[in-house]
């Protein structure tokens, strides 16, 4: 968390910790329930430094309620973002793999085995797949 914040967001910050506080811990173990507090400290901070980011990147004076928003979409996409990249590389790779496969088999001429066809084409269906998804994410 930026060390500039104003001191009304640490305020929110603490406001959060002591509610946090007065809540029933009990369906939490003691290790659990003091996680759960870690990971909402560190959100309400990722989330406030992502707002500011966003406002900053904007021009904006203040920081508005659509700021904190995107923050929050930017924030719980992130995750998703990294399997939806890594989704689309795999794809591309095995759709490259199978695109270079078919031009060598035509190139060459040759009388293939049905295993090397059916690896290539269930090959080309994966990568194809996995851009598909790619592209549906974005």
């Amino acid at each position: 968390m930026s060390g500039n914040l104003p001191k009304n967001l640490y305020d929110a910050i603490e406001e959060a910790n002591t509610a946090l506080e007065q809540a029933d811990s009990a369906p939490f173990s003691d290790k659990a329930y003091e996680s759960l507090r870690q990971k909402i400290s560190d959100y309400i901070g990722n989330l406030i430094s992502e707002s500011l980011r966003i406002s900053k990147r904007n021009k904006a004076d203040i920081v508005s309620q659509n700021h904190i928003e995107q923050a929050n979409e930017h924030l719980i996409s992130k995750r998703r973002s990294k399997l939806n990249y890594l989704a689309g590389t795999l794809g591309g790779i095995f759709l490259g793999a199978t695109v270079s496969n078919i031009f060598g088999m035509m190139a060459l001429n040759q009388t293939y085995s049905s295993t090397g066809i059916i690896i290539t084409v269930v090959i080309g269906v994966v990568g194809s797949f996995l851009i598909s998804i790619n592209l549906n994410n974005n």
